[in-house]
């Protein structure tokens, strides 16, 4: 299962740890608090960061059989009904058991946490008897806790209810996707990528986000093996076919989005496997079995998928910060050991007047944050007509459906036909709803995406000129060359492009506050369109890193209030499938006091009555519309996402630049304290800065590698 990948990718992650640590510590020394307090929040994302593998797909399709394969053992309930009805997390533990998380009761009170065997799981989570589906509709989630050497490696696997089971299922399984590294997507040949299957990749995953999608065909040994490649061709043309119809719906085929999608089309991850073979394999230590199954190349791709594409994106921010401070940290001990030899009226001179320009550059800052905080509701302004659009585009598309539906006198024979009939509209309709109310939402989110770039590509501005204030307020003390043993010479900078470690500008220093907040392409999920990332978005530049870091700090935040329009809109569909389907099919008879399916029995249909059934579920479409741009239901989201979107920016950029100006403001205060304590002080001082010093070399001696690994890979992936 690609272990040398996980261990190559965990002893990264322990150089990057220690590196972290130390650098903290050493921060803390210089008094550089704000700095060691933002590389603590950057380790501790790193050390309790799991990757999160969702299964996911239709019932029937052998998922829990799947995970059972991965786990080496028959841990989750599998049956050939419709098994799953909650979530179930799979996370390591030497002793196996199970926890089964409550929701809240009617009294709004959530009751404790239940310890069960594993073997006691079904009663809990499954849909196999009247009394566990009972059951299972109180439980949050279940988390069992295996000894299993996959989830060993930082790997939490999440089971979810089938696809198209019912619809409290589907959205059980769709409030996952957001906290996901990899969703596998679990396909059988008997029914090859079907309506649910092309409806979940259309409407639940953004374009670009099937960088974290891998499609496995299963069941892959009830086919015949000259037939196999074809079955797993032709499941290729159904999925990239969906992809270019929603690419084409959403920007049509001559925009440079379709060709875009095109693009990536050869990126798609498919793996026939037999789970049944793969875990009866390792069951009995049949090595050729197993290897017959095609499970250890599906887990060789997992494992690359979530080392060195996940892994290393979850790593960049990380190792950027420690670079970034490594620099600011030995720029502060250049500064306090220059400063040993200035005369303290001198200095306090000089102090005065970098006092002023700090205050000046916290001017510049806050008209900075200011500017970014006035975009939101500029952008909002700008994007009104585009809400409109949307809010017509919703109607005609659903409308059309119905326009286009198939009704005739045989769905109204008797009450079986018309329950059929509504039943099927219904559905329909919500289908529709959800398609279209994703891509219109997709096309305002692509519109903030670009604003959002826009203006990271003017921070670099902004930062650089940060970046020369700064350093003309450390050029104001004179610099003095390394002294001889004894003396209270100077200190050289850390020699980091020596290393091969390029520091741009303070840019960086900036930017892995923000990206620190990402967590690798798990923050992408939902919003991956938005930063255009995939693979080929990331690149060496700082610059281009900085804007892939910052758009997926700032949209991270935001996951939710990008998925709620669907989730609105989805409500809504749901209650017009119901009261307002049935209205719009019985509205013609007139006000019938008896029973409207008698009525339907007795009455004969004619062409007529169908035309004016059809005007009347479309005439509930406007009207369920309507309701919503009374409510102004997009207008809201769209507030909610681009005020989130730039406050959070600015916030950041206010943090991230205070903690740069007062670590500078701290530094002199020490410079004040060194020079008013004598000679004797400042001599002891200077050996702590020069071991100080060294201790940041040897840091920068252990990162070096680790960038230039995590570079090369990111380069790889252009």
């Amino acid at each position: 299962m690609g272990e040398n990948a996980y261990m190559n990718y965990q002893a990264m992650v322990s150089k990057v740890n220690t590196s972290v640590e130390n650098l903290t510590n050493i921060c803390k020394k210089l008094d550089l608090h704000e700095h060691a307090e933002s590389l603590e929040k950057v380790s501790s994302r790193l050390q309790n960061h799991v990757f999160r593998v969702g299964i996911m797909g239709e019932f029937k399709r052998g998922k829990s059989t799947v995970i059972n394969s991965l786990l080496g053992q028959e841990v989750v309930p599998a049956d050939i009904m419709p098994c799953s009805a909650t979530l179930n997390r799979i996370v390591w533990d030497a002793v196996p058991h199970a926890q089964i998380n409550f929701k809240p009761d009617e009294s709004g009170r959530t009751p404790r946490p239940k310890d069960v065997s594993v073997e006691e799981l079904s009663g809990y989570v499954t849909k196999l008897t009247s009394e566990s589906e009972e059951q299972a509709s109180m439980v949050e989630d279940a988390v069992v806790y295996y000894p299993c050497k996959f989830c060993q490696d930082g790997v939490e696997i999440i089971d979810t209810p089938g696809l198209n089971d019912d619809e409290r299922m589907d959205k059980i399984s769709e409030s996952v996707i957001p906290m996901l590294d990899a969703i596998i997507m679990v396909v059988v040949p008997g029914s090859p990528f079907g309506i649910s299957e092309a409806n979940f990749v259309r409407n639940k995953i953004m374009t670009s986000d099937l960088s974290r999608l891998i499609f496995i065909v299963n069941k892959i040994d009830t086919i015949r093996p000259k037939d196999r490649q074809r079955c797993v061709d032709g499941i290729r043309e159904k999925i990239e076919k969906t992809i270019l119809e929603k690419a084409a719906s959403m920007y049509g085929k001559d925009s440079k989005e379709y060709k875009t999608a095109q693009s990536k089309l050869g990126g798609i991850r498919i793996y026939p496997i037999s789970a049944a073979d793969a875990l009866d394999g390792k069951l009995e230590g049949d090595d050729e079995l197993l290897n017959g199954s095609g499970m250890p190349e599906f887990e060789e791709a997992l494992t690359k998928l979530l080392t060195e594409e996940r892994g290393m994106l979850e790593l960049a921010p990380t190792v950027n910060a420690v670079v970034s401070k490594i620099k600011e940290a030995d720029e502060t001990i250049v500064m306090r050991s220059n400063a040993m030899n200035m005369e303290q009226e001198k200095f306090e001179q000089m102090q005065k007047e970098a006092i002023e320009k700090i205050k000046k550059s916290r001017e510049e800052k806050v008209q900075k944050v200011r500017e970014i905080k006035g975009i939101a509701a500029s952008l909002y302004q700008e994007l009104q007509p585009d809400v409109v659009e949307a809010y017509n585009a919703i109607d005609e598309t659903v409308s059309q459906y119905i326009e286009n539906y198939s009704i005739t006198a045989r769905d109204f024979a008797d009450e079986g036909t018309v329950a059929a009939f509504q039943e099927s509209v219904s559905e329909g309709i919500n289908q529709q709803f959800a398609m279209s109310i994703q891509e219109n939402t997709e096309k305002l989110q692509v519109k903030i995406q670009e604003r959002l770039s826009e203006e990271v590509s003017n921070l670099e501005v902004y930062s650089e000129k940060l970046t020369a204030d700064i350093q003309d307020i450390r050029c104001m003390i004179p610099s003095v060359s390394s002294g001889t043993e004894g003396s209270t010479g100077g200190t050289d900078l850390v020699d980091m492009a020596a290393m091969g470690v390029e520091v741009v500008t303070n840019f960086t220093n900036i930017v892995p506050g923000l990206g620190g907040a990402i967590s690798g392409f798990k923050d992408y999920g939902p919003i991956g369109g938005l930063v255009g990332l995939g693979t080929g978005f990331i690149a060496t530049n700082a610059a281009v890193y900085a804007t892939a870091y910052v758009a997926g700090a700032v949209l991270g935040t935001a996951a939710m209030s990008l998925l709620a329009p669907i989730l609105v809109i989805g409500g809504v569909a749901g209650a017009f499938g119901g009261k307002k389907i049935t209205e719009g099919i019985f509205s013609f008879f007139g006000k019938e006091k008896k029973s409207k399916a008698k009525t339907v029995q007795r009455k004969e249909l004619s062409e007529n009555d169908i035309v004016t059934i059809r005007n009347n579920l479309v005439n509930s479409i406007h009207d369920s519309v309507n309701n919503l741009r009374a409510e102004h239901t997009l207008e809201n989201w769209l507030k909610n996402i681009t005020d989130e979107t730039f406050e959070t920016l600015a916030d950041r950029l206010d943090r991230e630049t205070e903690d740069a100006l007062r670590g500078l403001q701290e530094t002199l205060t020490n410079i004040q304290v060194d020079l008013g304590k004598g000679e004797v002080h400042q001599k002891e001082m200077q050996e702590r800065l020069n071991g100080y010093h060294q201790d940041l070399m040897n840091i920068a001696n252990t990162i070096a590698p680790v960038k230039e690994k995590l570079d090369e890979s990111l380069s790889a992936a252009e």
